[in-house]
């Protein structure tokens, strides 16, 4: 029989003499679907426990969960599960099988995710590694740049020389060729008058 929750999803409820068990089993699964969808506020509190198994809690939160809160909700929902095994001998091999899965798809997650971590560390690597070529590549450029500056304003000093002294030279060279000519034309009226 298909039924509607009071969450509006549709499931089944048996009728077969197991059913009153599976549709416990059932409901106890919403329950803990509910609690763990709940957004409590997480309080401190205390409990006593000796060194030993406040190591192992420890090792256990780093090892596995992001909190201590987070690894008391798992150890709960996993001593729950087992307890509803315990009640439902029936659909024991079906948890099983069930939590089998739930772990393969854990496992292939996670295992993208360190793939994806990986791709990202490489990538990382690869364009830190090509803005080092390029800075480098970039700095070269610019000593190249302040050389060609450089050596671009010595030949502009060493040009305005080279005029400056072949401006001279052919002041110098008119001048002379001027007096040259003066002289000529000296020398041709004097001949001229003789």
């Amino acid at each position: 029989m298909v039924t509607t929750n009071d969450r509006g999803i549709r499931c089944s409820t048996l009728r077969t003499p197991d059913a009153a068990k599976y549709n416990k089993f059932h409901k106890e699964a919403e329950r803990m679907a509910r609690k763990a969808t709940d957004t409590t506020e997480v309080k401190t509190r205390s409990i006593r426990i000796d060194d030993e198994t406040q190591e192992s809690f420890e090792a256990l939160t780093q090892k596995y969960f992001g909190s201590k809160n987070e690894c008391l909700k798992s150890l709960i929902q996993l001593y729950e599960l087992e307890e509803s095994k315990k009640t439902l001998p029936g659909i024991a091999a079906d948890i099983d099988n069930f939590q089998m899965h739930l772990s393969v798809v854990k496992e292939s997650y996670l295992h993208i995710l360190q793939l994806n971590a990986d791709a990202e560390q490489r990538v990382g690597e690869k364009f830190s590694l090509e803005i080092a070529s390029m800075k480098k590549a970039i700095a070269s450029l610019q000593a190249s740049l302040e050389k060609a500056s450089t050596d671009l304003s010595s030949y502009k000093d060493l040009y305005r020389e080279q005029k400056t002294l072949a401006d001279k030279r052919f002041d110098e060279i008119s001048k002379t060729q001027s007096a040259l000519y003066d002289k000529e034309k000296e020398s041709l009226s004097s001949r001229q008058a003789f």
